[in-house]
């Protein structure tokens, strides 16, 4: 029974979050998203995406009605009230300077049971909001260790310099995970498809 109200308990607190991301987004955001038909409405999914900004986690949250499990550096769990948060809404935090073993399994684990993992494959927020840093060594691990998925490679940009602020969001064509996939070449891989994503939405947001 315990185990029952703690699940049902955190599906509140993760859809009700949810709900308010939605807001947020509506309220400062002006979001046009192509290609998101490249979502999978089941199965096992990882989002790959550009990291520049801190909304960049809002514009994922809500690309999809799935349950996202994101993938965290774990100083984040250190900040007051965010930490007990992520563990409920069940994000994985993982050392980012070492072979983190058991962020690996969690990932694997959401994945065999066909769950959604986000991510940032460049492992941290980069400066340049509009060039794809290299991936962290750790992202070939991670989508190879599991169950077969797919990955979609994600380019997200931003014009601040209006209220709402503009955002494109572009959707990459999925990318199959088998059990003989090598980590390096799928890292190369996404790397490639998460350049062609941002180019294309950069070139929305200028239009």
């Amino acid at each position: 029974m315990r185990r029952i109200l703690a699940v049902i308990g955190a599906t509140l607190v993760y859809y009700v979050s949810l709900a308010l991301i939605k807001v947020i987004t509506l309220c400062v955001l002006r979001m046009e998203v192509q290609g998101l038909s490249n979502i999978p409405r089941k199965g096992a999914v990882m989002l790959a995406s550009k990291h520049s900004r801190e909304m960049d986690i809002l514009v994922l949250g809500v690309l999809t009605g799935r349950w996202i499990h994101f993938v965290a550096k774990k100083e984040l769990y250190e900040i007051w009230g965010l930490g007990p948060w992520m563990k409920v809404v069940q994000a994985i935090p993982i050392d980012r300077d070492k072979i983190d073993r058991t962020a690996l399994e969690q990932v694997a684990a959401a994945l065999e049971r066909g769950g959604v993992i986000g991510l940032f494959p460049e492992g941290t927020r980069m400066n340049s909001p509009l060039e794809i840093g290299e991936t962290h060594h750790l992202f070939g691990l991670m989508a190879t260790k599991g169950a077969p998925c797919c990955v979609v490679p994600i380019g997200i940009v931003y014009d601040d310099h209006f209220f709402p602020w503009k955002v494109r969001v572009v959707c990459g064509e999925p990318i199959a995970v088998q059990p003989d996939t090598k980590p390096k070449a799928l890292a190369d891989t996404v790397h490639s498809k998460m350049v062609v994503a941002l180019n294309a939405a950069i070139e929305a947001l200028n239009e």
